[in-house]
């Protein structure tokens, strides 16, 4: 069952977080990434959501809560960034259902976060 919830201040949850992505996602961070994006959710600008499985680490994404980028900062849309499923979840829509059920972790007052698409010319 997965469980999504916003990510606590915390230097040994960012620690818990880094070890968890490096380990199952193959690839690693930069070291203290999720330890800036924390700082970040503490000022308000952005939130951290973290997709688990019991206390497993499954996948995170961002809230930005004023992107950017004109297409979501002028209507006042959040936007999604860093939606990330570890390997073995792809394509089982474990990304999917951290943004539809979020646990109520996001405030009341905003709207759903938008989606940011990079093109990059092959």
């Amino acid at each position: 069952m997965f469980t999504i919830r916003q990510t606590r201040k915390d230097e040994d949850e960012a620690a818990w977080l880094q070890a968890g992505f490096d380990n199952r996602m193959g690839w690693s961070k930069p070291p203290g990434r999720f330890a800036a994006l924390q700082d970040r959710q503490a000022q308000g600008e952005v939130s951290l959501m973290l997709t688990l499985n019991e206390s497993a680490y499954l996948g995170h994404y961002n809230v930005v809560w004023r992107s950017a980028y004109p297409c979501f900062r002028e209507p006042d849309i959040p936007e999604t960034q860093e939606l990330m499923s570890v390997p073995i979840f792809v394509g089982a829509a474990s990304a999917a259902h951290s943004l539809t059920k979020p646990s109520g972790q996001l405030p009341p007052v905003r709207i759903l976060p938008g989606w940011a698409l990079a093109y990059m010319p092959i």
